[in-house]
Order: structure tokens, then C-alpha cells, then sequence
């Protein structure tokens, strides 16, 4: 899954890994895990190796946290592979899943990862999945995946903060992912505007014209 490249920007990214880099957890799912192995996703489980962003892994370091988050993995099929360097390195990989999931991938991931968390009967939920995730310790939650996984912890009002981006650029044509998608969510999640910072300088015009296209960060508090 990839933000379309007509709207992604350097400036939107950075923001992205200063929000991930205070994480103790980034919630990711099999889906993503899978768009990676094929390479078709973007990078988001070693950003601070980059030079650019060498400055958000000093930061963590200076405070005494791991060099990366925690990952959290929320599938139903559990139909992916871990990459290997992920648990070489020592960060801790947690698997989040059902009760119906197939039970010898249920057993591959247990040997691969020793993290499995049954939350669900036969849907994973968001609610067992964040109580979970806090029995581990985990306190600071970065949800960095897709809108199915989005519209589970919404179902159960887990999600307590939304950051947002929006590009002052029309795309049309076919539908990208959403930021929600499964059934009409009720009631409706009603959340409050925090704060709205207009950044002017994202990236050039189409028409190659001397003022930029805009875009605002907007982050909404439940």
C-alpha cells in the first residue's frame, strides 16, 4: 500500500517518522508485511537507518529507548513472513490475530516471533488488541497501517488521536484506500479539532508555476 505519488512529499514523510519515533509500538498489519516482501511498500521498519532521518534515532537514544518501536502485526489470515532481520535485531514482534486463524501459521509466527495475542473470536478486536498491547507495557500506540485495521479500533473508540494530512490537489480517477473502510460505523466516531498548522511549502505545481501546492496537518482529539 503506497500514498499516491501524485500527493507524497519529503515534508509529509517527516512528519510521519517524528510522530512513529515516539512510538513504544507501531501497529502495522500482514497486509503491509506482504506489500514489503514484494517491494511494494513504503519503508517504515528501519526509516532511521537513513542519514536524514539519523536525527529521530539519536532522539529515542538520548532518552534511553530502543533504536526502533516495537511492531504489532494485525492479521486474520496470518499470511505473511516476518523478515528476519526484524527479530535478528531484537526488536520485538507481536502478532495479533484471532481465535478461527489458521492454526499452523498460528504456530510458525509463535516459533518466529514467541509474541501471539489471540484478540477476537473469529474478527480480530480492537479492544482486546489495545488491552493486549498494554499488558505488555506498551503505553505510546502508533497505528501506521491501513483503514480495515483502522475501522476495527474505531468499532471499539481505540483510537484517541488522528493525524491527517491533506494535499491541496485534486487526483480523480480510480479510488485509493480511504482512511476507513468496512461497514457504516455506528454510532459515527465524533472527534474534535486539536490543532490545523498550514505547511506552503510542500512541493512544486504541476504547471511548474513559482508558488507551491500547499497542505495542511491537521490533528483531530476524540
Amino acid at each position: 500500500m503506497m500514498v499516491p505519488k501524485a500527493t507524497a512529499n519529503d515534508r509529509d514523510w517527516r512528519l510521519f517518522q517524528e510522530l512513529a519515533v515516539q512510538a513504544d509500538v507501531i501497529i502495522s498489519s500482514g497486509r503491509y508485511l506482504r506489500d514489503y516482501a514484494e517491494g511494494k511498500a513504503q519503508e517504515i521498519l528501519r526509516i532511521y537507518d537513513e542519514p536524514r532521518f539519523a536525527d529521530l534515532g539519536q532522539w529515542r537514544a538520548r532518552r534511553g529507548l530502543p533504536a526502533y518501536p516495537d511492531l504489532a502485526i494485525v492479521s486474520g489470515s496470518l499470511d505473511f513472513s516476518i523478515p528476519p532481520f526484524l527479530t535478528q535485531s531484537g526488536r520485538k514482534v507481536v502478532v495479533i490475530t484471532h481465535g478461527a486463524a489458521d492454526a499452523s501459521r498460528r504456530r510458525r509466527l509463535e516459533q518466529e516471533t514467541e509474541h501471539v495475542i489471540v484478540a477476537g473470536e473469529k474478527d480480530v478486536s480492537g479492544r482486546q488488541a489495545i488491552d493486549a498491547l498494554g499488558g505488555y507495557g506498551y503505553r505510546t500506540i502508533y497505528m501506521a497501517t491501513g483503514p480495515q485495521v483502522h475501522h476495527l479500533l474505531l468499532v471499539d473508540n481505540m483510537i484517541d488521536r488522528l493525524y491527517t494530512t491533506v494535499v491541496h490537489r485534486l487526483l480523480g480517477g480510480q479510488p485509493f484506500s480511504s482512511l476507513v473502510e468496512g461497514e457504516l460505523l455506528s454510532p459515527p466516531v465524533d472527534m474534535h479539532l486539536n490543532s490545523v498548522y498550514f505547511d506552503p511549502h510542500a512541493f512544486e505545481r504541476i504547471d511548474h508555476a513559482t508558488d507551491r501546492v500547499g497542505q495542511q496537518f491537521i490533528c483531530y482529539e476524540r
